[in-house]
This record gives structure tokens, sequence and C-alpha cells, in this order.
């Protein structure tokens, strides 16, 4: 057996060795690459191993939510790497989605039994629960391997956010006067209507931006932040009043705009910005669910 497949096989060995406290009934979905073997189960809602043997996909599932996904991650790789799993380099982060839900991605690089691993570790919270994707694959097989596992993390979605997505948007437009908003502390009459009249007026501007052009664009990262976190603002929060649910946009949207557009320069320091006006932004709401005025009244 080549070194390489022996250093895959202990890989493989270890990640089936490693267990963590059951979450079942998820909302989960993945497909594997074609032709991967398939693995399911509770804990680990998914393994996709290639039929070579040189990389493998799993998704964990933990009860909770993770309120910060890059501490979370941070001290999920450290325990990784301290049972033996390669990731010993970083090399990048990115903000991204599942089925609109904010998500956050790293990828290392490291060597275990002399042979040179990349790897992917994603985070996202959804639920009460926080899922967990970890994937690894040889380094001189990246060629064929990197776009395959790619495509399958591409297809990881929530099934319930999407068939929530998919039904027809609320026909009741929502009353937009001031004066209204705050009478009773009305609620939006969905999460569909909250998404409309809160997500939609800032994400439009975005819509002739060739984002396929530079996807590290400060314009694009915010549009795109600004619409995975308003989306989760509405699904979580549409029933609280109108004029808190917005308050808490508005005060993420402003602090992105003035706060972040200055560090355009530089990704990094962007994208850590991006994630303390998203935990600003949740501390605020969790905050205002305890006030009167933002405890809806019946519609």
């Amino acid at each position: 057996m080549e070194p390489a497949i022996v250093a895959f096989a202990f890989l493989l060995i270890l990640m089936l060795s490693l267990a963590a406290l059951p979450a079942r009934a998820s909302d989960f979905a993945m497909h594997c690459p074609p032709g991967w073997q398939v693995e399911n189960g509770d804990q680990m809602l998914r393994r996709c191993i290639s039929p070579s043997r040189d990389a493998f996909i799993e998704v964990y599932v933990y009860g909770g939510e993770a309120a910060d996904l890059s501490a979370y991650l941070d001290r999920q790789v450290q325990a990784l790497a301290q049972k033996g799993l390669p990731f010993h380099q970083f090399r990048k982060e990115a903000p991204g989605n599942v089925s609109g839900i904010p998500a956050l991605t790293r990828e290392y690089t490291g060597t275990a039994n002399n042979a040179l691993f990349h790897s992917y570790v994603v985070a996202t919270s959804h639920g009460g629960k926080t899922y967990l994707l970890q994937a690894l694959y040889l380094a001189d097989r990246a060629q064929t391997l990197q776009p395959q596992i790619r495509d399958a993390m591409n297809s990881w979605t929530y099934p319930s956010v999407e068939q929530a997505k998919a039904s027809p948007p609320s026909q009741t437009q929502p009353d937009k006067t001031p004066d209204a908003a705050v009478s009773g502390g009305r609620s939006y009459a969905s999460r569909d209507q909250c998404v409309d009249y809160l997500c939609r007026p800032f994400s439009d501007s975005c819509n002739t931006y060739d984002r396929g052009a530079d996807a590290n664009h400060f314009r694009y990262l915010l549009c795109k932040s600004a619409w995975d976190k308003c989306y989760s603002y509405c699904t979580g929060y549409w029933s609280m009043a109108l004029t808190c649910t917005k308050e808490a946009v508005t005060a993420t949207q402003g602090y992105w705009i003035s706060a972040c557009g200055a560090l355009a320069h530089d990704e990094r320091a962007m994208q850590d910005c991006f994630r303390r006006g998203m935990i600003d932004g949740d501390n605020l709401l969790r905050e205002m669910r305890g006030r009167p005025e933002c405890k809806a009244g019946s519609n």
C-alpha cells in the first residue's frame, strides 16, 4: 500500500474514534460526490469517502448554537489537531452561508504520516444546533479532489429553510408608517414580510454588480453579509415588534458601512469586522427580546 494511502487510512480511523454528544432530528441535506462511499449516522450526519480512499468529507451535528463561529472553529481545530489531524498551517478564511444561514469556512494544510493534506473546516448554527463539516484530501491529488469536495460542500442545505424560501410570499404588505409600527408592538405578519420589508431594499442594490468579477470586493462582501444576516434575523425574530427588528438590522448594517468600509484594503480585517457586527447585532436582538416595547401584540 502506498504511504499516502496509509496516512489517509490512519486519519480515517482516527475520525471514527472521535465522539461527542448526540443531537438527532437535524435539518440537513448534502450530496456526496458521484461514486464516493456514503455513510450516515446520528451524530455524524454524513461521511463521504473517495473511491481511491485519498479524501473524505464528514458533517457532524452538536446540540446548542455557537454564538461566535470564529471562536467555535478555533476550539474545534485545536482539539482536532491535538488528536492528530493535520490542521498545521492556516491558509485562509471566508464567510459563507448554508441556505442563507451564516457559515464560516477555513482552509488548512498539514502533514500526517509523511503525506501532505489540504483540508476544509466549516461551522454554521441553525435550529438550536451547530454543524461542523471537515474535509481532508491528499495535496498531490488536489486538481481532481478539490472540485469534487467543493461541489459537495455547495450542495449542503437546510431543507426546512429552502422549503420556506420556496413558499409563496405573503400578500399582506407591512404598514410602513412609523406610528403603525409602534402602536401595540405589532409584529411582521410572517418571515417573508420581514424579508421583503427589511432585507430586499438593501440587497437590491447588489443585483447589478457583477459578483463573479471579484468575490473579495468590499461591496460584494457587504451586500452578501447584509442579506445573509438580515435573512437570519427575519427567520428568528420576525415576530418581534417592527421597530425592534428594524433597529437591530439597521444598526448592524450601519456598523458594517461605517466601520468595515475603511478596511476594504485588508480582506482578513474586513471579515473580522463583519463578524463583530454580526455578534453585536445578535446581542442587541437578544437584549431587545426582554423589552416591553419589543414584544409584539396580537395581529
